[in-house]
């Protein structure tokens, strides 16, 4: 978040239910500063899940976020993006949008090489995941302030998720189509 901070960039944070349940602090701290907030189940499983485990992986995420924010996320991300095992059904029986990712952070190698994965693999419209927990994450804090500086140098404009829904979303009711070369709408 301090990296976000010092370029005026607003992120979107995907949470697990049972990481805020430890850490409340740090999603208010995500709230207050301005980021938007996606579900993002409460424990990971990758397994199925039938009716009763999924409505209760979603739904205590959900309350969870909301009680802590007070806003209530209407934005999924699969663990995994594993689209079939049960959370994204429920998630869509809830109206929650679901949200996969262009670009993934899972990259081993130098930091050159890294901020290289982003930037050559980076679209108009693109999302890049980047975790903030589950292991060693100090090769992409080291790159994110160069992944960030490159985005922009080439002109994209890194924005939420939700702003890139909308920004979608004002291009195709309005008529307009949105230019897939060039990079404004990058996440």
């Amino acid at each position: 978040m301090n990296i976000l901070q010092q370029h005026h960039i607003k992120a979107t944070f995907f949470v697990l239910g049972r990481n805020v349940a430890q850490y409340p602090h740090l999603l208010q701290q995500i709230a207050t500063a301005g980021h938007a907030i996606g579900n993002h189940s409460w424990s990971h499983g990758y397994q199925d899940h039938n009716f009763e485990l999924a409505l209760t992986e979603i739904q205590q995420t959900t309350d969870i976020v909301e009680q802590y924010t007070g806003h209530k996320t209407t934005l999924f991300r699969p663990p995994g993006g594993f689209l079939d095992n049960g959370l994204v059904a429920q998630a869509s029986a809830q109206k929650m949008v679901t949200v996969l990712w262009t670009i993934d952070d899972t990259y081993e190698g130098s930091v050159d090489l890294a901020v290289q994965n982003v930037i050559k693999n980076a679209t108009s419209g693109g999302i890049v995941l980047m975790h903030d927990g589950g292991g060693n994450r100090e090769l992409m804090i080291k790159a994110l302030p160069l992944v960030i500086s490159e985005l922009k140098r080439q002109g994209y404009q890194l924005v939420t998720i939700p702003h890139l829904l909308n920004l979608a979303e004002t291009h195709v009711r309005s008529g307009d189509v949105i230019d897939c070369k060039s990079p404004e709408h990058l996440n």
